[in-house]
């Protein structure tokens, strides 16, 4: 059975570098640093099965990111999970509003994020 792609979105070095290491062992993993790193490997031709990425992120935040990707026609309809540490019920709503999929609170269980993961790469 072919893995399943996960591309992550996430300007926090150690959260990347702990999303990276624990997703890697049932997904293949694509991390990087900010929107603008995310768009371009994505530019690349690269098709992700679910994107996981935070909100607030500095310059290409996750809004900016979310609007690229519903607004195209190849990255449309990937299955979009915010991980972010807000709980500002404004920001949550938006990112549903504006297409989002689902929302995992910071900090995270491990057991619910591969779940999570799974039910959106069925």
């Amino acid at each position: 059975m072919d893995r399943k792609q996960v591309l992550i979105v996430e300007d926090d070095n150690s959260t990347r570098k702990l999303l990276n290491c624990l997703l890697q062992k049932h997904y293949n993993v694509s991390a990087h640093k900010d929107g603008f790193d995310g768009m371009a490997w994505l530019d690349f031709g690269n098709l992700p099965d679910v994107i996981l990425m935070d909100i607030n992120m500095p310059q290409f935040d996750g809004f900016d990111f979310l609007t690229n990707l519903r607004q195209s026609g190849f990255y449309r309809n990937i299955p979009v999970i915010a991980l972010s540490g807000t709980d500002r019920l404004t920001e949550i709503n938006r990112f549903f509003d504006m297409g989002g999929t689902d929302f995992i609170k910071k900090p995270f269980d491990p057991e619910i994020l591969i779940s999570t993961l799974n039910r959106h790469t069925a």
